[in-house]
């Protein structure tokens, strides 16, 4: 350590200060230390350098949003996996437009509308058949992918602007109209179920219409089958002059499309009919 009185310096150092002097760089950041005092720049190293806190930043938020998220590892306050149902049947007092009626809340589609409100459209969800609100017995039957026996109905205002949909018109001018807004619609001269059948969108769906004494009163849309993986229906009937229920449900019920219907205005009607009872005067 000592010639002439003074601290030598360690063998590495002298080694690597010595001209054209070559030896095997340890692991680490010295590596990179070394790379860059000798003017040599090795990028996969410093790629991993600044890489390695990215990528545990990242993790961390990851871990973060798990642990933060209302859906993990907690049960909801409503039941339910997507959309949170209720068992409430308790019923509430709505006012759509200027009609009012006293609905169990487990119908009630939103949330923040199921302890009453007023609007101009409220959606509704049911099980098919006999449109019946969640329960526990039926729990699975709302969170089945695609329709399933789900049936999903709007009560709302008609629109004031027309509209492909025809929720502005009535049943009649709708059907009578259909073929402003499908040019490629065609009357097959078949029926299905009772419905005449009309061929639209490159044959890839069909409305069929309910007719008494050659005026339609009811109609229902529907993708055919092949198309979609589960198909459906939609369509909308006249509830007064104010205002329409829309609907969607599977196509697999289609054969019952004329009682879904009657059990759908007879519901709304019992709905409306419930409000007054428990709110005379109104």
């Amino acid at each position: 350590m000592r010639a002439s009185g003074k601290f030598e310096r360690a063998p590495l150092n002298r080694a690597l200060t010595a001209p054209g002097a070559r030896v095997m760089a340890p692991a680490g950041r010295t590596r990179l230390f070394l790379a860059l005092r000798e003017g040599r720049w090795p990028r996969d190293r410093i790629a991993y350098l600044l890489m390695k806190p990215i990528i545990a930043l990242f993790i961390a938020l990851c871990t973060l949003g798990v642990g933060a998220s209302p859906t993990y590892g907690q049960e909801p306050v409503d039941s339910g996996i997507r959309r949170h149902y209720t068992t409430d049947s308790s019923a509430k007092i709505f006012v759509i437009g200027n009609t009012t009626f006293s609905i169990p809340a487990a119908y009630v589609f939103r949330r923040e509308e199921r302890g009453g409100t007023r609007t101009t459209a409220l959606t509704l969800i049911g099980i098919l058949p006999g449109i019946q609100h969640f329960s526990s017995s039926n729990a699975h039957e709302f969170e089945c992918k695609g329709h399933c026996n789900r049936i999903e109905f709007t009560i709302r205002t008609r629109h004031k602007t027309p509209g492909s949909d025809g929720g502005h018109q009535t049943v009649e001018q709708f059907v009578r109209e259909f073929s402003k807004f499908h040019e490629d619609a065609k009357p097959t001269g078949k029926a299905l179920y009772g419905l005449r059948v009309i061929d639209y969108a490159q044959g890839q769906e069909q409305l069929l219409v309910k007719y008494v004494d050659s005026k339609p009163v009811a109609f229902v849309r529907c993708q055919n089958p092949g198309t979609r993986v589960s198909p459906g229906c939609s369509g909308f009937l006249d509830y007064s002059d104010e205002l329409v229920v829309s609907f969607r449900y599977g196509r697999t019920h289609l054969p019952s499309a004329a009682q879904i219907q009657d059990q759908l205005a007879s519901k709304v009607a019992d709905w409306e009919a419930a409000a007054r009872i428990n709110r005379p005067g109104q």
